[in-house]
């Protein structure tokens, strides 16, 4: 204890009871603070005492008038019961709530006796509180309440405890800056998270400060670094409270989402996850602007995922100015600009404004953006050379401008030949849908360019493709122009698949004989697909004709596709 200030505080810290109780009758202070801040009863308390002592000189110090809740720690205003509970003396804790020891006393910080407990992990002594019908809910300083304290802390066993015995896991605090489930949240804490909603926590519990708790475990606490590096539990965690009701998309006070808040905290292994899980990304916030406005500002790395799930890049906030312009204006990396265009955005995104954005780019940006430009005029005029050359400095080959948003649609409209091949040959879909949801072979049949209709089925065109805004099949639409060789072409396509579909079909002996003229023709429909999206091949696997299947494969196996 230090330097002793009394006989009867030697005795005590040492358990010489018979000595103390001499000193007491002797007339000995028992209730006086001594230079070191303290009363005789904390050395009665002494932790290398044995805990009977303990209880005895406790108790003699009572029984000569000590009262029971007076303040025997100056510099802490700790009072007996505190003193006992950090010693981790249940006996002496038990001993002074019979002798009416106020369980709900605070000390200068505002700790409880529980608090301390909790804060302690002394479960014995927890459970020996809450028994005794102490307030649950009493706040520190902090505003934390003891189930607060016991999420800190990560003791199961305390939380359990504490919800069993009365605590709301529900019940909001004082100054709502923590919610039980919000703080397990901000801590990282699956298994907590897990135990507290199996014992009635509400997963769409708002706070004023935190939002929900899905918005809690989005949010960053400079104390709390560590959590930077658990983005595994970070998307458990997302993944579970969904799973029990959690609302993904919702709003907090400030019109954010908790992928914004994902965002704006840097999470971007947890922002990435939300969207996964089907966090909405065009979401407004309060200044008119979506999240895609803000990522581009603030993390550049999340562009992509918000991109691949279907981010709008086309929507304008109050300036005029989408995510894309924000992108070029703040100079962000050229690999990102890219990423729009390759998502169809077009590099020249509203032509009106476009000069105002573009001579804010850095130099990376408007070298790609020369090479679209000669990617483009090299398209219109049928040049393939210039086209390969603008792709070889950068040009995105899918890519679109806002005087050409379908290149391959224009390639084959206009029966440019070797742009198509090329194209084709570069693995540009094939079947790409413009605005009336029109495919080339579409636009090629009702051209009527045989040739063209040809290339694009043998690199995998959709031959009998519809849809409700294009209810006619590029048959239908030969049919209706009267364009005869491509209807005989579509027609021997569908009779092709119609063959792999038969178990009598005189298809394998037909190649198997190698008649020129059938494995020409094979040769071309090979590769054009169904709106199954399957081709000859596996049209025949998918109802089981296995042995047409394996001439067709052998055949593939054999001849240069």
């Amino acid at each position: 204890m230090g330097s002793i200030e009394s006989p009867l505080c030697v005795a005590l810290e040492h358990g010489n009871i018979p000595v103390a109780h001499l000193l007491v009758k002797m007339g000995a202070n028992t209730t006086s603070m001594g230079r070191n801040g303290y009363t005789p009863i904390v050395p009665a308390m002494t932790p290398v005492n044995p805990e009977k002592c303990c209880v005895t000189g406790v108790k003699l110090l009572l029984e000569c008038g000590v009262p029971v809740n007076d303040v025997v720690v100056a510099a802490k205003q700790q009072r007996a019961i505190h003193v006992a509970v950090s010693h981790n003396l249940p006996p002496v804790v038990s001993f002074l709530l019979q002798m009416d020891a106020d369980p709900n006393v605070g000390d200068i910080n505002g700790h409880t006796p529980l608090h301390l407990a909790i804060g302690c992990n002394f479960d014995n002594i927890v459970n020996l509180l809450v028994l005794h019908k102490v307030d649950l809910y009493k706040e520190n300083i902090r505003g934390e309440s003891p189930l607060i304290l016991a999420i800190k802390r990560q003791n199961l066993k305390n939380i359990e405890t504490l919800i069993k015995n009365g605590y709301d896991p529900n019940k909001i605090n004082s100054v709502e800056s923590f919610l039980p489930l919000h703080a397990a949240a901000l801590f990282c804490k699956l298994d907590i998270i897990k135990l507290l909603v199996n014992l009635g926590a509400n997963v769409n519990l708002t706070s004023k400060l935190w939002g929900t708790p899905l918005h809690a475990l989005a949010s960053k606490l400079p104390e709390l670094s560590h959590v930077i590096n658990q983005v595994q539990e970070q998307k458990d965690i997302a993944e579970f409270l969904v799973k029990k009701g959690a609302e993904l998309n919702v709003a907090d006070d400030s019109m954010n989402t908790p992928l914004h808040i994902a965002v704006k905290s840097g999470y971007l292994g947890l922002a990435k996850h939300f969207v996964t899980m089907g966090a909405h990304v065009d979401s407004r916030l309060i200044a008119g602007e979506t999240l895609f406005h803000k990522v581009v500002l603030l993390n550049h790395d999340i562009i992509e995922k918000l991109l691949e799930y279907g981010g709008n890049f086309n929507v304008s906030n109050k300036q005029g100015f989408t995510p894309y312009h924000l992108a070029i204006m703040n100079k962000v990396d050229v690999r990102f600009i890219k990423s729009f265009v390759k998502h169809g955005c077009p590099y020249n995104q509203k032509v009106s404004i476009w000069n105002n954005v573009v001579k804010k780019c850095n130099r990376d940006t408007q070298l790609f953006f020369n090479a679209e430009k000669r990617f483009f005029k090299g398209i219109k005029e049928n040049n393939l050379e210039l086209v390969k050359s603008a792709v070889t400095d950068g040009a995105v080959l899918t890519g679109r401008s806002e005087g050409m948003m379908y290149p391959l649609h224009y390639v084959a409209k206009n029966g440019y030949k070797e742009l198509l091949v090329y194209f084709l040959q570069q693995k540009f879909p094939p079947n790409v849908l413009n605005r009336q949801d029109e495919t080339p072979l579409y636009l090629a049949a009702k051209q009527g360019n045989y040739e063209i209709c040809c290339i694009l089925l043998r690199y995998g065109a959709c031959y009998n493709f519809c849809s409700n805004k294009c209810p006619k099949t590029p048959l239908k639409v030969a049919h209706e122009f009267d364009q005869k060789k491509i209807m005989f072409l579509l027609r021997r396509v569908n009779k092709m698949f119609a063959l792999s579909r038969s178990n009598e079909s005189l298809i394998v002996s037909k190649l198997e004989s190698k008649q020129k003229i059938d494995i020409l023709e094979y040769l071309v429909f090979a590769n054009a697909i169904n709106v199954r999206g399957h081709s000859l091949m596996e049209t025949a696997f998918f109802y089981k004709n296995t042995t047409i299947a394996q001439a067709m494969l052998k055949l593939r196996l054999n001849c240069e596709l």
